[in-house]
């Protein structure tokens, strides 16, 4: 793996959209509260708990309902340099549209992981990255 970055917890303010990009890599973003996101160029809502994997070449382009009083808080991880799909094959997912999950720690508990590796640098962390992501594929599946 080349690289991944993300985050947790990461608030966003009301009518606060995240930047509409085409991404090169696998975006993985689960969301505390209902928000929008772009899908085939249309707005969908999505609900609290939603999880939305989205694929190399895909729009990344999501923010809170209209009315949220508040704006929204997810977690999310952009995944260089890894291929996700014949694993995504074995345990087929739902790709570029939003599904519920009933523990969205998953998520929480994989980036803070997924970091923290990256960060250390050490021999075999793209191994190590990979298993960690294919873990966490097979828990959700």
């Amino acid at each position: 793996m080349e690289r991944c970055f993300g985050g947790v917890q990461t608030p966003h303010s009301v009518g606060e959209f995240a930047k509409r990009r085409q991404c090169d890599c696998f975006c993985i973003f689960c969301f505390n509260e209902p928000f929008l996101y772009e899908r085939d160029g249309v707005l969908v809502r999505g609900e609290a708990g939603d999880m939305v994997i989205n694929t190399p070449g895909t729009i990344v382009y999501h923010g809170p309902v209209p009315e949220a009083e508040t704006g929204f808080i997810n977690d999310w991880i952009y995944l260089s340099g890894i291929d996700l799909q014949p694993l995504l094959e074995k345990y087929p997912l739902p790709l570029n549209t939003a599904f519920h999950i009933d523990q969205t720690h998953i998520l929480r508990t994989l980036i803070l992981e997924l970091l923290r590796e990256s960060a250390a640098g050490e021999d075999g962390v793209q191994d190590r990255l990979f298993y960690l992501v294919g873990a966490a594929i097979i828990n959700l599946y």
